[in-house]
């Protein structure tokens, strides 16, 4: 287990969003403005369309309204594709090209519903904001300033599909915008904020249950020896029926087959390639190979040279030859520890789990009479402080988290609702009952709180930086996903011919 210093307190993870939205307040806006960028990136390039699509038939992959969704040289639709095209340059085949063309058709659909749908609200953007943004295009650019000669050098259609390019591209950004601004009420950011109010600190004393000590172990194995004995089998595995199953063994009991060769040839498990041979093992690792206890246990007890009658088994049905007697545990032999240690995580977890919420209990005894502190040198644990934290369940990344501070015996926490019942149930000043979390056995020392009893705890600019971050979540997991793919794309309005047109496509081809 990881060991936190003392001394070394991490730093408030509320600073840190406070940190980063201070910085850069856009940071939180999310994937709608990822998405206009990407729009703007491709919109910005002279888009020559001809009449014709140049592949001899009608590309119109489908339509949005009465708005067509055509593929031309050079359109939006065109460059999407091609930049895919580079960006997985490389790979080919039949199915990848029809994913490169379906992500470019779905782009160009969504650009072209937010625009259809901007047309039927009646929004025009105004002429001379789209002659300041054409002014300011890099093309139109000269040491900083518009250039009038640069401007005036295209020809009259140039220009104009220039300034009907960048007035969609305002009209898309004004889309978003209205989508994005309208989400979230300010009382429910507000809500949002309220539930960081109340934050408590925390010490905290871990006992990892790997620790639980090899005497321990070795006492189990002395108390369970038949679970520990140590045996060495020979196996054969017939899938067809236990009947096929007996006559094979009849076969080799009357010697007219040999066992190893028997197994070569016929066997369906994993030994047959080495006549059968299972090696050593100890009794209870038979418990997955040998599901029946009573056929298991008259297994293990066969004397040396012998061989079992027929049993099921998961993969059919077999039969078992003992190579050696079967040894007694040695509760005192390391592999046998580590073994019985393995077993008992898997399988008698509850008894480690006791032993430690034990402890864990006569920690809380002496922190109570020599204080916490003392209590954590007098076991030799290290003491991890976290905090100042809010119920945040789940890790929520608009609030203070437990995973940013990185204590190992933490892991899971997040999500157990024990731990969050406990960490704010119980008093400040007193130390928690114990918590089995994960590999752990915890105990929580509330050492302060803040925002309790109608107190505030947070500042202004906290509460300002927790209700925008919330904004940027929404934002990012709901204006696009649901506004673009849920709703336009599976609106009534789309119709979708991509399917039909691709087929031609490459039949043409």
């Amino acid at each position: 287990m990881a060991s936190i210093g003392k001394t070394t307190k991490p730093e408030k993870p509320q600073t840190e969003i406070q940190k980063r939205f201070k910085t850069n307040p856009f940071v939180f806006v999310g994937t709608v403005i990822v998405l206009v960028i990407v729009i703007v990136a491709f919109v910005l390039v002279p888009a020559i369309v001809p009449e014709a699509g140049g592949l001899g038939f009608d590309t119109t992959f489908g339509y949005y309204g009465k708005a067509p969704i055509r593929y031309a040289a050079n359109n939006y639709f065109y460059q999407v594709r091609e930049e895919y095209a580079r960006m997985y340059s490389g790979i080919t085949g039949l199915g990848f090209e029809r994913y490169i063309w379906r992500q470019a058709f779905d782009m160009a659909a969504a650009r072209t519903a937010v625009i259809e749908e901007a047309r039927l609200s009646g929004y025009v953007p105004p002429e001379a904001v789209v002659d300041k943004a054409v002014a300011q295009l890099p093309a139109f650019q000269e040491n900083g300033r518009f250039s009038a000669v640069r401007y005036n050098a295209l020809d009259s259609a140039t220009r104009t599909r220039y300034w009907k390019e960048v007035r969609e591209i305002l009209i898309m950004t004004r889309y978003f915008a209205d989508v994005s601004g309208t989400l979230i009420a300010d009382g429910e950011k507000a809500f949002v904020a309220d539930m960081a109010e109340r934050q408590r600190t925390f010490d905290i004393a871990a006992f990892s249950i790997n620790d639980y000590p090899a005497e321990e172990i070795s006492s189990y194995i002395n108390a369970h020896k038949d679970l520990f004995k140590t045996v060495h089998l020979s196996q054969i595995t017939i899938s067809s029926s236990e009947r096929d199953a007996q006559k094979v063994l009849d076969q080799i009991k009357a010697g007219t087959s040999a066992f190893e060769d028997t197994a070569r040839s016929q066997s369906v498990d994993s030994n047959a390639d080495r006549g059968g041979d299972m090696g050593s093992k100890l009794a209870y690792e038979l418990v997955s190979e040998i599901p029946d206890a009573e056929a298991r246990a008259a297994i293990v007890a066969l004397p040396q040279g012998t061989i079992s009658g027929v049993v099921k088994v998961p993969s059919g049905w077999a039969f078992f030859r003992a190579e050696e007697d079967a040894r007694e545990a040695d509760g005192d032999d390391t592999a046998t520890i580590d073994k019985a240690r393995s077993y008992l995580l898997g399988f008698e977890r509850g008894i480690i789990e006791d032993y430690f919420i034990a402890k864990a209990e006569t920690f809380n005894d002496a922190a109570e009479t020599i204080g916490f502190d003392n209590a954590c040198d007098e076991a030799n644990i290290t003491k991890s402080t976290i905090g100042p934290l809010p119920i945040n369940y789940g890790d929520a990344g608009v609030f203070a988290t437990v995973g940013s501070y990185a204590v190992d015996a933490l892991s899971g926490a997040a999500t157990n609702e024990n731990f969050w019942k406990t960490a704010f149930s119980t008093a400040v000043g007193v130390p928690s009952r114990p918590i089995v979390l994960g590999d752990n056995v915890l105990v929580l020392l509330p050492t302060g709180e803040t925002g309790g009893s109608g107190e505030t705890g947070l500042d202004d600019e906290a509460r300002t930086a927790i209700e925008n971050y919330y904004a940027g979540i929404v934002n990012n997991d709901e204006t696009v996903d649901a506004g673009l793919s849920g709703i336009l794309l599976k609106d009534k309005k789309f119709k979708d011919r991509f399917d039909q047109v691709f087929a031609k496509l490459y039949r043409e081809e």
